[in-house]
């Protein structure tokens, strides 16, 4: 690793493009197959890009049909609103699409008359109450968006977990590069009181040894980035904090943090 010679690095992508071209196109059944085979051939996590499309498709279904329909909105005065990650979606989403704002506008009101009150509370709130009565208004919302994207990723965490059975389908999620929390969703998915879905061995143990590596370069890249070491810095080595961050932090499209 920390030799003078400077290989180039083996990058998740690169080694799932190398699966791919070695091994039989895994069978699809349906629209969800084909949509979790898009995501495993995409850069990044797979489960990361279910999420960050399900986001989407919510927020443009949002703009374009639900911002006056009344289930909607019970859903979302239940809810309290949505959450921060996902209020700034929807302004992003609505400028994309050239709406004016005149949507986002209208569904920021209709969360801030529930907040209100709870804010005006607070301020009101005096003695022994306090506490208890601002920790209500600071409670987070049950975001309707989080909801069904958390839907969507839990889904497809199951699917893969099932088609893992198939060696077509189990060398594509071998090689995927997986945020970490992403990886142990899935693999919560692929293990009951029976034991693990068969495939998901190998998996499980391809994923450990790309984690490994990755922690090696990480540790190769830290010992050689002294003054009167940093010649020695492979290309692996200075590729690995960059792949760590989206190992730990998932995807910058992925929505992580919107719940």
């Amino acid at each position: 690793m920390t030799g003078d010679v400077d290989p180039a690095p083996i990058e998740p992508d690169a080694a799932r493009r190398a699966a791919e071209s070695t091994e039989a196109p895994p069978r699809v059944h349906d629209l969800v197959d084909v949509k979790l085979l898009d995501a495993l051939g995409a850069s990044g996590c797979p489960l990361c890009r279910i999420r960050s499309d399900s986001s989407a498709r919510y927020l443009d279904g949002l703009l374009w049909e639900g911002v006056n329909d009344l289930a909607v909105r019970e859903d979302l005065d239940a809810a309290r609103g949505y959450c921060p990650a996902h209020c700034r979606a929807l302004a992003s989403a609505d400028a994309v699409a050239g709406g004016g704002m005149t949507g986002p506008a209208t569904l920021y009101a209709a969360m801030l008359r529930v907040r209100l009150p709870e804010i005006r509370a607070a301020a009101t709130a005096t003695g022994r109450s306090a506490a208890k009565v601002l920790a209500r208004a600071a409670r987070p919302t049950g975001c309707p968006v989080g909801r069904a994207v958390d839907g969507a990723v839990s889904g497809a965490a199951a699917r893969l977990a099932e088609l893992v059975a198939d060696p077509a389908w189990a060398c594509r999620i071998a090689a995927a590069p997986f945020c970490l929390d992403d990886l142990l969703v899935t693999w919560a998915a692929a293990t009951s009181r029976a034991g693990l879905r068969p495939g998901w061995a190998e998996v499980a143990q391809a994923q450990v040894a790309r984690i490994e590596r990755l922690r090696e370069e990480l540790l190769g890249f830290a010992h050689n980035s002294s003054y009167d070491r940093r010649h020695r810095i492979t290309a692996a080595q200075r590729a690995a904090p960059r792949l760590a961050a989206r190992l730990l932090g998932g995807e910058p499209s992925g929505g992580k943090g919107a719940r």
